[in-house]
C-alpha cells in the first residue's frame, strides 16, 4: 500500500509542476528567468520520474551512475553546439 501512495504523491507533484510550467510560460514576463524556471521545473520532473517510476531509488550506485553520468556530457555538448551555431550564423 505504501508504494501506491508514493506513486500517487509523485503524480500529484508532477501535476503541480506541469500546471506551474503552463502558467509560467505565457503569462509571466520574466525574460531569462522564465527559461531558468522552466528548466528547473523540467529537471525536477525528470528526476522524480527517474527515481520513482523507473525505480532508480532502489537500485545500486552503478546503475544510477550509468543513468545520470551522460547528462552533464550532453549539456556540455549542447553548449558547444550552440556556440558553434552562433558562430556560423554570423558569417
Amino acid at each position: 500500500m505504501r508504494n501506491k501512495t508514493n506513486y500517487l504523491y509523485v503524480a500529484v507533484w508532477l501535476l503541480v509542476f506541469t500546471i506551474l510550467e503552463l502558467f509560467l510560460y505565457p503569462h509571466l514576463d520574466l525574460g531569462n528567468w522564465r527559461v531558468w524556471g522552466l528548466l528547473t521545473l523540467m529537471g525536477s520532473k525528470a528526476l522524480m520520474v527517474a527515481l520513482v517510476y523507473m525505480n532508480l531509488r532502489q537500485e545500486g550506485w552503478a546503475l544510477r551512475l550509468a543513468f545520470f553520468a551522460p547528462i552533464p556530457v550532453a549539456i556540455y555538448f549542447l553548449l558547444f553546439m550552440l556556440y558553434d551555431a552562433a558562430y556560423l550564423w554570423k558569417s
